[in-house]
């Protein structure tokens, strides 16, 4: 977050969001009171990042049903599969 001495006074600053995407930064330049954007994105943040999706141990013996399909079609390598495949199983220890 940046805030000029004036977007101080009137509360509007400039956001920039790291993503994993292609993209890698968002930014949103001026919006209204971005310490409270800040605030909420990171409390949001924060409440999802104990078990982000795909991660709980339930979700892994479905995750390595796809990564067989994926196999099995072409889509990824067997080396690829057996590096995920020794990560998901890693998860559950």
């Amino acid at each position: 977050m940046e805030q000029s001495a004036l977007g101080r006074l009137l509360d509007y600053g400039d956001i920039r969001i790291i993503t994993g995407a292609d993209i890698g930064v968002n930014v949103f330049r001026r919006i209204a009171h971005p310490i409270r954007f800040k605030t909420t994105m990171m409390d949001q943040k924060a409440a999802h990042s104990d078990q982000p999706a795909g991660t709980r141990p339930e979700d892994i013996p479905d995750l390595l049903a796809r990564l067989d399909d994926l196999r099995q079609r072409g889509v990824i390598t067997q080396e690829e599969f057996e590096r995920e495949k020794r990560e998901l199983l890693a998860r559950l220890q």
